[in-house]
């Protein structure tokens, strides 16, 4: 999968399910430090409104949208032109790229946008993931989830609108409590 089109990924990974965690992405070969690991370019669903968001979700069939409901994030776009205009959205990657765990401190984070790579691919550091460290076959792939935060993608989607906590019974719940 790393390279092809249909995945944002750019190297070589493989999920893997991860006993008492659950899925993850796990590198298959060396990744230098530096080295772009995912493009969130590729295959992002992105909702300007939640509106436009929740009637994606009962669109779809009920497993997706429970899979959606489950790995949907916030994110403030306003970077991209370089200004400080807050630009939120409802986001949620639709290849691997969603399987993405959070690492339990700053030192298990491998995969992020240090400034000086962002130079690089410039006004889309907030979707471009490299490698922060060396990665070696077998590790798993780990983010920084406090990157994502933004408080006024916060005020505009808080929890309690999008109803989600990632939680398959919530999902499962929220879908059952839309479909009707």
């Amino acid at each position: 999968n790393g390279g092809d089109r249909t995945s944002g990924f750019n190297v070589p990974i493989e999920v893997q399910h991860i006993e008492g965690k659950g899925r993850a992405v796990i590198a298959t070969s060396f990744i230098r430090k530096g080295e772009l690991i995912y493009s969130g370019l590729v295959n992002p669903a992105e909702f300007f409104s939640i509106e436009s968001f929740w009637q994606y979700i009962i669109s779809i069939p009920r497993e997706l949208a429970c899979d959606a409901l489950q790995w949907v994030y916030k994110q403030d776009l306003g970077d991209y032109d370089g200004g400080t205009q807050c630009t939120p959205v409802i986001c949620f990657e639709m290849d691997e790229g969603a399987l993405f765990n959070n690492g339990d401190s700053d030192s298990d984070v491998n995969v992020g946008c240090h400034p000086m790579f962002g130079d690089m691919y410039p006004q889309l550091c907030q979707k471009q993931y490299f490698s922060l460290k060396d990665i070696y076959p077998g590790e798993e792939l780990l983010l920084d989830y406090g990157y994502f935060v933004s408080s006024q993608a916060e005020m505009l989607f808080p929890p309690t609108i999008l109803g989600v906590q990632n939680s398959t019974k919530q999902a499962d719940s929220i879908m059952h409590h839309l479909i009707q």
